[in-house]
């Protein structure tokens, strides 16, 4: 609950092709690969507000060369800042479990961020492809706004980022489309959703 207002979980995959390589020095120094910085940008707008954390989102990202999911959950996040160094430290330090963990299971990196490393991505589109799970993609070309749409606790809200952007859409058997302004940046998208989803929800009394 925010201001007297009653909140639901959205969730959010980001699906992406390959990450930079990169390490603490390189943030320090301010080098943080633009690719990296785009996800932190992602993961600011997902969940922070001016002065608390949105407790109520989930943030997930594919990473596709590497088969890495990365699972952030909102009502267990600790030590996320809204600055790009915090955000850039703990994404760097699940990403630095990579080597070291089990094929499909959970890890935990820091409270509230886990990781895991697939064999393939059966698990997630398995997931995805429950009959009580609504996928809803973004698809710059269909009509269909965010604010037509009850976005459900158990939905997940997808951002294709891969180069082939239509294997998402291949691997999910049934979704919806929803438009965004085709200028608009990825973590701007995650914004703008964010902000319509907002408005849909109703005080209470």
């Amino acid at each position: 609950m925010l201001n007297g207002y009653l909140i639901n979980l959205v969730k959010f995959l980001v699906c992406i092709d390959k990450i930079s390589s990169f390490d603490k020095k390189a943030i320090d120094v301010g080098n943080t690969p633009l690719d990296v910085y785009t996800l932190c940008s992602c993961i600011r707008e997902v969940f922070c507000l001016s002065y608390a954390i949105r407790k109520e989102n989930e943030f997930y990202i594919l990473i596709n060369q590497k088969k890495l999911l990365l699972k952030l959950i909102g009502q267990n996040l600790r030590y996320l800042g809204s600055d790009e160094r915090s955000q850039a430290i703990l994404l760097l330090k699940a990403l630095e479990l990579e080597k070291t963990i089990p094929y499909d299971m959970w890890i935990k990196s820091t409270p509230g961020i886990f990781i895991k490393k697939l064999i393939d991505l059966e698990y997630l589109f398995s997931i995805i492809n429950e009959k009580n799970i609504r996928a809803f993609i973004i698809d710059d070309k269909n009509p269909n706004k965010i604010a037509a749409y009850k976005i459900n606790n158990q939905d997940i809200i997808i951002l294709d980022e891969f180069r082939d952007n239509n294997f998402i859409q291949r691997q999910i058997g049934n979704f919806e489309r929803i438009a965004l302004p085709n200028h608009y940046s990825l973590e701007n998208k995650i914004l703008y959703i964010n902000y319509q989803l907002d408005q849909q929800q109703l005080p209470i009394l």
